[in-house]
């Protein structure tokens, strides 16, 4: 049986918590980046372990349908035979097991979400909101601090924990939407202005950072859920979103507009940055990156480079390890048939949650909202990854691990309850099973030891034959070429 403590949804949440206050050098040189994946790593262990204890009383009504998960067998599949004939084979099944061990996360949390019911979900969803809560005040506590004393602050100052601000905007395009998801899952009238509050100060980071994939994530999102969904309940969560989205503008040029102006310096953030960058250049340099993974999309159309192997095929470039694009990513190293089961994997998964508006509509105003922003949030990152390297990043992966397995957890329990599926009694199945998971997490962390421990003993290791002199070019790790 199951056990009664939801080991990988704690586990997950405890890492979103934590993950952006990791200031303490894990190792020499060591910036935020690598210990952020390792605490990824440990919670993808986590996550192998509870799928061992969870399977025998997983409810049906958890597990995909029969087309997702006929998808899901042939992405992997096929993944796993492009891994087989890559550069470094080694790398290639790091990042094959690294998506499978994040689609098993995103399982379990739906299971125990399904298991515990969706109060669970508002716990886990309080949980990451107070980490979000407490980075904003610390952020905006350091401009305001730092303006007072007359300081210019450096980039990474504004948003501490992060090695580029682009990746705390990468996890914001899921984060901001939760936040403003539980504003309204909250029942007491005091705890929903808090968190609007919140909402409204996670959008004013989001003008520091400049993150323009994911406003037009949001944008997007919003537009179409608003357009296609003719419910007044669910249009209204779509405007409260921008009217916090308004506040959060307000906050920003006061705190980091105005106030840095009366003290005589130049405005903190990047937002006018972004918008000179949009005028100038839209698409930020990324023509190259994109011309590189359609290249290795024409020599290589069935099995592709291999997973990760856009990082060794980019290294003459300079510019980055993966082409900021989901979909040209997975063409590129996976090959065209696997993107096209991820594809219809993503339709399907995204139908079935359209199709389960009905059964929102049936519970009242709450569950409508709760709806529409699992449906904004899906859009708004599929929007983001176009465009970014959200689907990359470790905080981000975990973040979008977390809203697959709330929105899976919370649709099964919409549904009319099922009986939960029966235990096999066969030792050997549950033997097997445990066989396989610890051999899901001894390649893995195969596949990432040599890196690891380099980093431990502060050297540099290059499983090609041409060393990369890039330094900050993350990927799986900090510098991610190989």
């Amino acid at each position: 049986m199951a056990p009664a403590w939801p080991a990988a949804s704690c586990a997950l949440a405890t890492a979103l918590l934590f993950s952006p206050f990791l200031y303490r050098p894990w190792w020499p040189g060591a910036g935020f980046h690598d210990p952020q994946r390792v605490l990824q790593l440990a919670v993808l262990v986590v996550a192998a372990w509870a799928w061992c204890v969870a399977w025998p009383s997983a409810a049906v009504a958890v597990h995909p349908s029969r087309v997702v998960s006929v998808s899901l067998i042939g992405f992997f599949g096929f993944g796993l035979v492009a891994s087989g004939g890559a550069f470094s084979v080694r790398h290639a099944l790091t990042e094959w097991l690294h998506l499978l061990l994040l689609w098993t996360l995103a399982w379990c949390v739906a299971h125990e979400i399904a298991r515990h019911g969706p109060h669970w979900m508002d716990r886990l969803l309080a949980i990451v909101g107070i980490g979000c809560a407490l980075y904003a005040m610390l952020a905006m506590a350091i401009a305001l601090s730092m303006a007072w004393a007359g300081q210019q602050p450096l980039a990474l100052a504004l948003l501490p924990g992060f090695d580029n601000v682009r990746f705390f905007s990468h996890a914001q395009t899921v984060s901001l939407p939760l936040l403003a998801l539980l504003a309204v899952r909250i029942q007491d009238p005091t705890g929903q202005r808090f968190w609007w509050a919140v909402t409204a100060m996670w959008w004013s980071l989001l003008f520091v950072s400049g993150g323009r994939g994911t406003l037009l994530g949001v944008l997007a999102g919003t537009a179409l859920v608003s357009t296609m969904w003719a419910d007044g309940v669910a249009r209204y969560w779509c405007r409260a979103l921008w009217l916090s989205g308004l506040a959060g503008l307000l906050l920003y040029l006061l705190v980091y507009v105005a106030w840095p102006l009366s003290r005589g310096l130049v405005p903190f953030g990047f937002f006018s940055d972004a918008i000179a960058r949009s005028v100038g250049d839209p698409v930020n340099g990324r023509w190259p990156l994109w011309s590189l993974a359609a290249d290795l999309v024409l020599a290589n159309p069935l099995w592709g480079v291999g997973p990760m192997h856009y990082a060794h095929e980019a290294r003459d470039l300079q510019l980055g390890a993966h082409p900021h694009n989901w979909l040209l990513q997975l063409a590129s190293e996976w090959g065209v048939v696997a993107t096209g089961f991820a594809v219809l994997a993503i339709a399907m998964g995204l139908w079935h949650l359209w199709c389960a508006r009905r059964l929102a509509a049936q519970r009242g105003a709450t569950e409508r909202q709760t709806m529409a922003a699992w449906l904004v949030v899906g859009l708004a990152v599929l929007t983001d990854g176009m465009v970014s390297g959200s689907m990359v990043m470790p905080v981000s992966q975990l973040w979008v691990a977390f809203y697959l397995g709330c929105a899976w957890g919370w649709l099964a329990s919409q549904r009319p309850k099922q009986q939960p599926r029966q235990a096999v009694g066969h030792r050997w199945w549950y033997r097997a099973r445990a066989v396989c998971a610890a051999a899901v997490v001894l390649v893995l962390v195969w596949g990432v030891a040599p890196e690891l421990m380099a980093r431990l003993s502060n050297e540099t290791v290059a499983a090609s034959p041409q060393p990369t002199t890039a330094t900050f070019r993350p990927r799986m790790w900090r510098d991610g070429f190989f």
